[in-house]
């Protein structure tokens, strides 16, 4: 089992910054908006975020850090 993040259909409205990706609202057209999005690079067409094909995964020990504080 896996879990997607993000869509195919996200990627009209969807920004890459460093660390993250941002899902602009597609309420009035906000995502073309230039002041919304400012510089931000767009992302490819085809790009999904799931948990199968992340090449970032945390170890167990990573994972249990949070918990143990």
């Amino acid at each position: 089992m896996h879990e997607q993040m993000v869509n195919v259909e996200d990627t009209p409205h969807r920004c890459a910054y460093e660390d993250y990706f941002k899902i602009i609202l597609v309420i009035h057209n906000w995502s073309a908006d230039p002041i919304r999005i400012k510089n931000i690079a767009k992302v490819s067409e085809n790009l999904t975020y799931t948990s199968d094909n992340n090449a970032e995964c945390m170890s167990i020990g990573e994972l249990q850090k949070p918990i143990e504080a």
